[in-house]
């Protein structure tokens, strides 16, 4: 996990709290959470698919506060979907 934080501050993600970081990787996982930074990164070259580089100023709270929000959907929608099973 700390190979994990130097990799994503050497492509300029800002980690203010660290312990807090850490806690996050483990629990979700670096590759889970990868999927909530790319509306963060930099546009890519030509030919390439990501530039794996950090917009100024991205934070670690910022892609967790997406996956929070895309977590609580999900289990919002799971909810509704018991509500219909149960009516049908």
């Amino acid at each position: 996990i700390d190979r994990q934080i130097e990799l994503l501050q050497g492509r300029g993600l800002i980690c203010a709290d660290l312990e807090m970081v850490k806690r996050y990787l483990g629990a979700i996982g670096y590759y889970r959470l990868s999927a909530y930074w790319l509306p963060f990164e930099e546009v890519a070259a030509n030919g390439q698919t990501r530039s794996k580089t950090f917009k100024d100023g991205t934070t670690f709270e910022d892609v967790l506060a997406i996956y929070i929000f895309d977590r609580k959907l999900r289990l919002h929608i799971m909810e509704a979907i018991e509500r219909i099973e149960i009516n049908v």
